[in-house]
C-alpha cells in the first residue's frame, strides 16, 4: 500500500485538507486499446487537433511503471519509449495516464514484438508496417492507427518488426547512426532540424525506397508517400538541415 500524506492549505480563517496517495513504484500494463501519455492530470479535450498536453500513447500491453498515484491518475514512465529531453537523461517516457487504464495481474500482452528473421526482411516488413498507416491522420503525441505524430509512425513501425527506438523524433536521431543520402536504404530514417537550431530536430521520415518517403506531415494533415526529392527541396527552402540516420549494421 502507498503512504498517504495529510496537505495543510490556510485560506483566511479556515484550514484545508487534501489526501494525496504517494504509491511505492510497482510495475503495470496498459488494459485498453490506446491510452493517452498526459504532460498533466487531465483528460484531452475534444478537439484532436494540437494538444500541448499530449505527451505520447500507450497500446493494450504495453508497460509502465507507475510512480504515483494523485486523484484517479497514476504517474508512470512508459518504459518502452526512450526519452532523454525531459530531463536529460535516458528514461522512459515521463506522463500522467488514468488509473483506470492500467492493471497490475499481467494477462493482457503486448499487440507489438514481432521478431522478423534477417535485415532485409526486417526492413521490407518495417516499410510495410509503415504503409499501414498511409490515410491515418496526423495528432501531435499520436502513437496508434487511430491517429498518429512522424516519430510516433516510425516507432510503431520500428516496433512491430522487434526493434525498439526512442520515442520522439530529436531521440531517434540521437540513436541513429549516422548515414549519407547515398547510403539511404529502404527503413532509414530522414530528420529535419529545426529551421532557428540545426541541432534540434523537429521532424522524422522513413525512407521507403524508389525516390519515395512515409512521414506523418503535421496538425490537419494524413500520413501519405511522397517524393524525397521535392521533400528536401522544401527543407532546403525553409533553412532547415537534413540528417540521415540508420538503425541497422
Amino acid at each position: 500500500m502507498g503512504k498517504m500524506r495529510i496537505l495543510a492549505m490556510i485560506s483566511g480563517s479556515c484550514l484545508f485538507l487534501t489526501a494525496a496517495w504517494a504509491a511505492e513504484p510497482y510495475e503495470a500494463r496498459v488494459a485498453v486499446p490506446v491510452a493517452d501519455l498526459r504532460k498533466e492530470p487531465s483528460d484531452p479535450g475534444p478537439s484532436r487537433d494540437h494538444d500541448p498536453l499530449e505527451e505520447s500513447q500507450l497500446l493494450a500491453g504495453d508497460p509502465v511503471r507507475v510512480l504515483e498515484e494523485k486523484n484517479g491518475w497514476a504517474r508512470v514512465e512508459a518504459t518502452e519509449q526512450l526519452e532523454w529531453s525531459h530531463n536529460q537523461r535516458w528514461e522512459g517516457y515521463p506522463g500522467w495516464m488514468r488509473l483506470s487504464d492500467l492493471t497490475r495481474d499481467g494477462k493482457t500482452t503486448s499487440s507489438t514484438g514481432y521478431k522478423a528473421p534477417g535485415t532485409l526482411v526486417q526492413r521490407a516488413g518495417i516499410v510495410e508496417a509503415a504503409r499501414e498507416f498511409l490515410g491515418t491522420p496526423y495528432y501531435w503525441g499520436g502513437r496508434s492507427h487511430q491517429e498518429v505524430d512522424c516519430s510516433g509512425l516510425t516507432g510503431l513501425a520500428y516496433q512491430a518488426n522487434g526493434i525498439t527506438i526512442p520515442r520522439d523524433a530529436h531521440e531517434q536521431w540521437m540513436k541513429a547512426r549516422a548515414i549519407t543520402r547515398k547510403e539511404l536504404e529502404p527503413a532509414d530514417l530522414l530528420f529535419f532540424s529545426d529551421p532557428k537550431n540545426p541541432k534540434k530536430i523537429t521532424h522524422v521520415m522513413l525512407y521507403s525506397g524508389g525516390g519515395q518517403v512515409i512521414e506523418g506531415p503535421g496538425t490537419g494533415k494524413k500520413v501519405w508517400e511522397t517524393s524525397l526529392k521535392s521533400r528536401l527541396k522544401e527543407a532546403e527552402a525553409s533553412g532547415r538541415k537534413v540528417y540521415y540516420g540508420t538503425y541497422f549494421e
